[in-house]
């Protein structure tokens, strides 16, 4: 009997929101090559989920941001893994676009261009079209719902 690999990620996501508009960045890793995002990615050992959106989302993008609240955790389980993660909402502060040879364009886009996209399968993931419409519903969460513990 093979023993098969399971793979579990915790992640974080960052909606970045700006006069009706919201940060996507493009991906080009293989696999993922003209396909867009909203910023985010894995967590350090050492960063909490909040800096790790922070951090995320300024190494994608080339934005500092502060975040104002969280709009919601999405998962996705398959055979091969789980991936879940936090996602949060922010504003910029700071810096400016600054595409990369991993993120070759950042662009600002309405819900509705968003939405194309995820039907047009030019999303990588799927909770961006899920977060939009939770922050239209209800709005996002206070901050304080999450409480990291950092015992280092």
């Amino acid at each position: 009997m093979t023993e098969q690999k399971h793979m579990e990620f915790n992640l974080v996501g960052c909606v970045v929101a700006k006069d009706d508009k919201f940060l996507v960045i493009e991906e080009s890793k293989s696999g993922r090559e003209g396909k867009f995002n909203f910023p985010g990615g894995h967590i350090e050992p050492s960063e909490t989920l909040a800096e790790a959106a922070v951090r995320e989302t300024f190494e994608e993008s080339g934005y500092e941001v502060e975040l104002t609240g969280v709009v919601g955790f999405y998962q996705d389980i398959y055979s091969f893994g789980n991936f879940g993660g936090i996602v949060y909402l922010a504003k910029v502060i700071g810096g400016k676009a600054t595409p990369s040879v991993h993120h070759p364009s950042v662009q600002w886009l309405t819900k509705d261009e968003i939405i194309d996209l995820y039907n047009d399968g030019k999303i990588f993931t799927k909770y961006p079209k899920y977060a939009l419409a939770d922050l239209e519903r209800r709005g996002p969460c206070p901050l304080d719902v999450i409480i990291s513990n950092n015992h280092i």
